[in-house]
């Protein structure tokens, strides 16, 4: 491959991670009213032999009614993969109030891939492993059905 093919190549940013949410989502609303989620997402870097798996850490922006979901039903621990691409700014890092970073990840689409936990009548949260007393547990209205959680 010559130069001049080189040059004629398409490029793209297209980013794909699969990790565990680090903390729970912090949730805004941009300037202009827009939804925004800000998510920190860890994956691991595989070494060779005898050495230990690194974390490496992700900053994701979710924007739209995915920002809404993600605020809502993600939390610490949880599997999510993103799709996405990298921005910068071009501001310096000592100019980004002190975060380090000048670089993200903005989300065009997430997928939770742990199964979602169950809303009770009453407010108590349970997760689909656990024992549900019928008995002593409220049954589900419509509003909180499993189908109604958009994933």
């Amino acid at each position: 491959m010559g130069p001049a093919e080189v040059k004629d190549m398409y490029t793209f940013n297209r980013i794909f991670i699969f990790g565990r949410v680090g903390r729970k989502p912090v949730f805004t609303n941009t300037s202009g009213g827009k939804p925004h989620c800000r998510i920190s997402v860890a994956t691991e870097s595989r070494y060779s032999k005898g050495k230990e798996d690194k974390p490496v850490w992700h900053s994701v922006h979710v924007f739209g009614k995915q920002a809404e979901i993600a605020s809502r039903f993600l939390d610490k621990g949880r599997k999510v993969f993103v799709e996405g691409h990298f921005e910068s700014s071009d501001k310096s890092a000592e100019e980004q109030e002190g975060s380090g970073r000048n670089h993200w990840l903005t989300a065009d689409r997430i997928t939770f891939m742990d199964p979602p936990p169950l809303e009770v009548a009453g407010g108590e949260l349970f997760d689909r492993d656990e024992t549900v007393n019928s008995e002593t547990t409220p049954a589900l209205t419509t509003e909180e059905s499993p189908d109604s959680i958009p994933f």
